[in-house]
């Protein structure tokens, strides 16, 4: 099965109403808006298009082609430097290919000949781009490039200064090394004039005793107005994180039809093992979500309003024959918690996912049910 479909495939098991335990099987897939583009010979930016499908239609490269692949060319970037570690995905574009480097530089290779023929992500006028640093004690921010000057047009601050949205989740300063770097590309949806950014963890990782509150926007996803840089709403799938549990993937966007109903869905996965699928207009979850109370830990700087998630009622039901093989429990104080806001106070929206305090498997056995394993 291709992983195009796969992906999509799973988000749209939503709305599946099975009766048995058998797996879930993928749907034909929706039409999906033609303003997020399509790749052939050109692959314009990291995972393919603006809703980061991963797809590519091009059929040379098959499974009888695959032994007669080859080394064509190779070219030494940086000079060969070996001082840095390199982690980039390239993009393609009329031939040549685009790869930054740890060094924070761009280069343009002949897809050809491997010659340098002179990512971020592009759209309308504008560059997106991340940083990383979170293990050294950066302050995550998020901003876009006017392309034409690389004059910086707006800049999103993930660990919120005074006076912003979000700042009285950090306690003291603490905010100036939060970290909670975008390390992932963003998402664009130019129907909604929307970019979709997921942040990573907070500073230090493992280690949450100086730095307490929820510390938005670490390891939330992030609807930002792509123009202006103005906060639309937040989902944080993980409030306080002890445990570096931040997202790890690119959002993807997917038109699915839940009860009946199309909906502009934003996917993402985290290190908690759950894809999260949520309404890219509001924020609002697309599948049954809980949090509860847990103990304060002083030593962790956990508020008494912290939740521990667990299955929401609509997801613990399941016939007869799809009985957990376990139950996982949660450890009190090991709160690991889920918000979604879009007004001056964010309103706390549950979200199921797998316990905390233990390491839990999820297996999903039908639409709209899970098992778990400790």
């Amino acid at each position: 099965m291709e992983r195009r479909n796969f992906l999509l495939g799973a988000a749209a098991t939503l709305t599946a109403t099975a009766a048995t335990a058998e797996p879930a099987q993928a749907r034909p897939l929706e039409r999906q808006p033609a303003s997020l583009g399509v790749t052939g010979k050109d692959f314009p930016k990291v995972c393919g298009n603006l809703g980061n499908h991963n797809y590519s239609p091009l059929k040379q490269i098959t499974a009888r082609t695959l032994r007669r692949l080859g080394g064509a060319w190779h070219v030494n970037l940086e000079g060969g430097s070996t001082s840095a570690a390199q982690q980039s995905t390239c993009v393609v574009e009329n031939g040549v290919l685009y790869v930054q480097t740890t060094q924070q530089n761009v280069f343009a290779v002949d897809g050809r000949t491997g010659t340098l023929a002179g990512a971020a992500v592009y759209w309308d006028g504008l560059v997106y781009v991340g940083m990383q640093g979170s293990t050294g004690g950066a302050r995550g921010r998020a901003y876009a490039l006017k392309a034409g000057t690389g004059e910086v047009a707006w800049t999103f601050w993930s660990c919120p200064g005074e006076g912003q949205f979000g700042n009285d989740t950090w306690e003291g300063e603490s905010w100036k090394t939060g970290g909670a770097v975008p390390w992932i590309h963003p998402a664009v949806d130019p129907d909604l004039g929307l970019v979709y950014w997921t942040f990573g963890g907070s500073y230090p990782r493992l280690d949450g005793s100086a730095r307490g509150g929820d510390n938005l926007f670490a390891n939330s996803i992030v609807a930002i107005d792509a123009k202006t840089g103005e906060r639309r709403w937040h989902f944080q799938s993980v409030h306080h994180d002890i445990w570096d549990l931040d997202n790890v993937m690119a959002p993807v966007l997917v038109d699915i039809r839940v009860k009946g109903r199309m909906r502009k869905a934003v996917v993402y996965g985290s290190k908690v093992g759950m894809f999260y699928v949520l309404d890219r207009e509001s924020g609002e979850p697309l599948h049954g979500m809980e949090e509860r109370p847990v103990r304060r830990t002083p030593s962790r700087r956990r508020r008494r309003r912290s939740r521990s998630p667990v299955a929401s009622r609509s997801s613990r039901r399941r016939p007869s024959s799809a009985r957990p093989r376990g139950r996982c429990r949660s450890t009190p104080g090991a709160g690991s918690t889920h918000r979604t806001g879009t007004g001056p106070r964010s309103s706390s929206r549950a979200r199921a996912a797998a316990p905390t305090g233990r390491t839990c498997r999820t297996t999903r056995t039908r639409a709209g049910s899970t098992s778990g394993t400790g």
